[in-house]
């Protein structure tokens, strides 16, 4: 079973600030090592007495999904035609129509080869490059057992591997933002995971994720091709994403609700106040 754990920047900004900035600078390095704390926090929750207490409670591979971006130009994006070459690579926010969705396809998403000599037996994994068409290729050289090299090993053997679903769609930009005249642009989408078959033509989304290259082949004396696509971290399906309307979600009636409960127990309703206003000034 898949779940995904949703968190907003707000909060993790709140918890450590640093982590926060380097989430926002390089998603692509640091959402593995977040979702491997995941694991992680799952496995001993459920080696704790409490899980004693619930046997219903089962593990699962659990994704973190980031539901917003700090309202920063470099990171919330108005419309696609914002986006630009020198957003590749930090997480961004981008709000649109779906107009065009593809088929959910099985992608080898991971291989984990262990080194066959014999002073090593290195196991490590390799990933596939999303700017070559996702082309996972066979190691040439082996890390080492701590991950640094130092082994001259160069023959192995594949001993696990992992498949994910993958889908394209297209986005494009609100219509009713666009001036006169003016023609909208849309933008390739990638799902993976637990949002492969999220999205149907039509739905207003808000997406987050990081914009990536995608190297068509090449061929002598023929102009290089270029795409930027979009890997989508999270995605939020409603009318809270079209131009205008409300943005505010259940989470966030929520998260204000207890935030009020608590200035009322602790009878501080000035700090409740200026805590507020310090998120957004």
């Amino acid at each position: 079973e898949r779940e995904a754990n949703r968190g907003t920047q707000v909060e993790l900004a709140d918890f450590d600030a640093d982590a926060c900035d380097g989430l926002l600078r390089w998603p692509e390095k640091l959402l593995p090592v977040f979702n491997d704390a995941l694991s992680d926090a799952q496995e001993a929750l459920l080696q704790s007495p409490a899980a004693a207490r619930h046997p219903e409670w089962r593990a699962r591979r659990g994704k973190i999904r980031l539901r917003n971006v700090p309202p920063l130009p470099e990171h919330a994006k108005p419309n696609v035609s914002a986006l630009r070459c020198a957003d590749v690579g930090p997480l961004v926010q981008v709000c649109g129509t779906v107009v065009r969705t593809g088929g959910v396809k099985v992608l080898e998403a991971s291989r984990t080869y262990r080194c066959c000599a014999g002073t090593c037996g290195a196991t490590f994994t390799v990933y596939p490059d999303p700017e070559q068409g996702n082309i996972l290729e066979r190691p040439q050289a082996c890390p080492g057992p701590d991950g640094l090299g130092g082994c001259a090993g160069r023959r192995f053997v594949e001993v696990a591997s992992e498949n994910a679903d993958y889908q394209e769609a297209r986005l494009q930009e609100h219509i009713e933002q666009l001036s006169i005249g003016a023609i909208p642009r849309s933008l390739t989408l990638v799902l993976e995971h637990d949002l492969a078959d999220s999205l149907n033509a039509g739905d207003a989304v808000t997406v987050v994720g990081w914009l990536e290259r995608r190297w068509q082949p090449v061929h002598r004396d023929v102009r290089v091709d270029v795409d930027l696509v979009l890997r989508v971290n999270a995605v939020h399906v409603g009318a809270a994403s079209a131009p205008g309307a409300s943005r505010v979600t259940d989470e966030d009636e929520a998260f204000f609700r207890n935030h009020w409960r608590r200035a009322a127990r602790t009878a501080r309703p000035l700090a409740a106040r200026d805590a507020v206003v310090d998120s957004v000034c």
